[in-house]
């Protein structure tokens, strides 16, 4: 090894110890349709199994640990990368019934669906013609 990748190796030693301290923070969409809110989260690498989602006190959370793998016997030059788990939260509208949740985790993206309670959504209301008794 010549002294210079020597140096490159200490240098990305140092910043890898920096960016251990790093917090993984999946972004994240929030959006809402006639029927739902939706939540969608960018996770790749987690798995299924892996995902916890809950809902409490009006608090949707999503945790889950996440690892990057390296094959064994290797030696790390550089890290972009870090493992350890995270944790996003988000107060569901009230109008949203937390018994009607829907989570999907499809190429490293999940989505969250939560119907809205019957009685919030729109609906339309029919109109009875001239004389005729409501139904």
């Amino acid at each position: 090894m010549t002294t210079t990748q020597a140096k490159n190796v200490a240098k990305s030693e140092v910043c890898e110890s920096a960016q251990a301290e790093r917090v993984f923070r999946p972004a994240a969409d929030l959006y809402e349709t006639l029927e739902d809110y939706g939540v969608v989260l960018n996770i790749p690498g987690v798995g299924q199994n892996d995902v916890n989602v809950t809902v409490e006190r009006g608090i949707l959370s999503v945790q889950a640990p996440y690892k990057v793998d390296v094959p064994e016997g290797s030696r790390i030059l550089h890290r972009e990368f870090v493992g350890g788990s995270f944790q996003r939260s988000f107060r569901i509208p009230d109008d949203a019934g937390s018994d009607a949740i829907r989570a999907n985790l499809q190429n490293g993206q999940l989505t969250i669906l939560l119907q809205k309670k019957a009685e919030c959504r729109p609906r339309r209301i029919s109109l009875n013609a001239e004389g005729e008794a409501p139904v």
